[in-house]
């Protein structure tokens, strides 16, 4: 389809990935990923905000988690719970939480549905639809075509880690040799 290009991620006309860590003013990144350490502490302010720095959160830090616990009342009712001892699907909502504390621009998600039951990957895409319905931002990598095409505005399809297509998520979705290769259909 297209040729190998290279690109860069720019927020507000910056690109975070080449930007100190610290910078006056602070873009708020988020992360959430499959493979995200979990820490054996308690859920509690302390174990849901390790990435987010004192401007941002301090303020809003009531505010959020009472956000994030009606996101995922799972997470109240586990809150005296260490985190190591979550379940797996309770640990990638963990690590969601953990990244919206941050009142991120751009929350990133890797591999959010691997190794999770079918019923908690449609709960955790549910709650994608609803972050993206309130005016989060969010890069999706994820091998689960048809959910991650659901969600999407605009969607880049990789092979051998080269953008082999891009394009409106609902384009991308219908183009036939993507539905062939990666969707089975």
């Amino acid at each position: 389809m297209g040729g190998a290009r290279s690109c860069a991620i720019r927020v507000q006309a910056e690109s975070p990935l080449l930007c100190p860590r610290v910078q006056t003013r602070q873009i708020a990144e988020g992360y959430a990923g499959y493979n995200m350490t979990m820490c054996a502490c308690e859920l509690d302010f302390s174990s849901l905000y390790p990435y987010c720095s004192r401007l941002i959160c301090n303020p809003h830090r009531a505010r959020n988690l009472d956000q994030v616990f009606a996101l995922f009342p799972r997470l109240k009712e586990r809150a005296t719970q260490k985190a190591g001892t979550l379940s797996g699907g309770e640990q990638q909502m963990l690590a969601v939480a953990r990244g919206l504390m941050a009142q991120p621009e751009v929350l990133m998600f890797d591999e959010l549905s691997l190794g999770l039951s079918p019923l908690l990957v449609l709960q955790l895409f549910d709650t994608l639809r609803q972050l993206k319905a309130a005016g989060l931002t969010m890069l999706l990598v994820e091998q689960n075509v048809h959910m991650a095409l659901a969600v999407s505005d605009y969607a880049y399809v990789l092979n051998e880690g080269k953008v082999w297509t891009e394009g409106p998520a609902r384009e991308v979705a219908r183009n036939p040799q993507v539905r062939q290769a990666y969707l089975g259909i």
